[in-house]
């Protein structure tokens, strides 16, 4: 039986069957339903991922029509750690020239909205340069990141610390003033950045933190689409749903602890 090349969540290289194949789909696709209470997929996708995964070129691509338009988180950042050792412009420009990249984000390499913050008027001008250098839409990208605002990093008391002891309230409390701090943080630097040119503003791994971190994104969000309603906002996720860290944050009357991109 022919065998395909695959690999481990680790990322270490296996040989798996086309049935092995088809029964890891099946496996994922209805954990993952049951999950979100939401359908599995149809008999018709699972061989067309088969089909994928069963693939023998090393390149693939996808029909003329289907194409979708891609974005890079930390882009500027990521060139660099590959080795490749240039300035953040330089770096824009090789994803848009290079490797055609459909739009691009500058960034700092404190990439939280927190301490890019006091420096926000430094990387306007960057911001700038980089516009008149480049032609693709520009975002300028950070994480929301809330556990910068707690001990010894912010001025809140440690959730991680309270919790253990039994402190659940005051957990909760630190979690719910440092997400005020949090979107005004965001809306700060968002602002001059979009003032500067920007053409979109990116809320990159939102809910790292949990629910508190995934409300401040939300709310920072609604406070800019407020200010600048044609701001473009791109708001990545942290992971497939939502963690309860504090559990009883709510936004419009829904509860966000443990929940799922469709119902985002």
């Amino acid at each position: 039986m022919a065998r395909y090349f695959s690999r481990m969540g680790g990322g270490s290289p296996i040989s798996v069957t086309k049935d092995e194949i088809m029964a890891d789909l099946i496996q994922g696709s209805e954990d993952a339903a049951d999950r979100a209470k939401v359908p599995a997929l149809s008999r018709d996708e699972y061989e067309h991922l088969l089909d994928i995964f069963c693939a023998r070129e090393k390149f693939m691509s996808v029909e003329a029509g289907k194409e979708v338009i891609l974005t890079y988180d930390a882009c500027t950042l990521k060139i660099r750690r590959a080795g490749v050792n240039v300035d953040r412009i330089q770096a824009l420009q090789i994803y848009e020239k290079l490797m055609g990249a459909d739009t691009m984000e500058l960034s700092h390499v404190d990439y939280s909205y927190k301490p890019i913050k006091p420096i926000a008027v430094s990387e306007q001008p960057v911001l700038e340069q980089a516009l008149l250098g480049t032609h693709i839409p520009l975002f300028y990208g950070a994480q929301p990141n809330l556990g910068l605002y707690s001990q010894p990093d912010g001025p809140f008391p440690n959730p991680m610390e309270l919790m253990p002891m039994g402190k659940i309230k005051e957990a909760q409390e630190s979690y719910e003033a440092s997400v005020e701090h949090l979107v005004k943080d965001i809306v700060y630097v968002a602002s001059l950045m979009y003032e500067s040119g920007a053409d979109g503003i990116n809320l990159d791994t939102s809910g790292a933190a949990g629910d508190a971190d995934f409300l401040g994104a939300l709310l920072a969000t609604e406070e800019l689409r407020d200010k600048y309603p044609e701001m473009c906002i791109e708001f990545g996720t942290a992971g497939e749903f939502v963690m309860g860290m504090h559990s009883e944050l709510e936004y419009k009357g829904h509860r966000l602890a443990g929940m799922y991109p469709h119902d985002q």
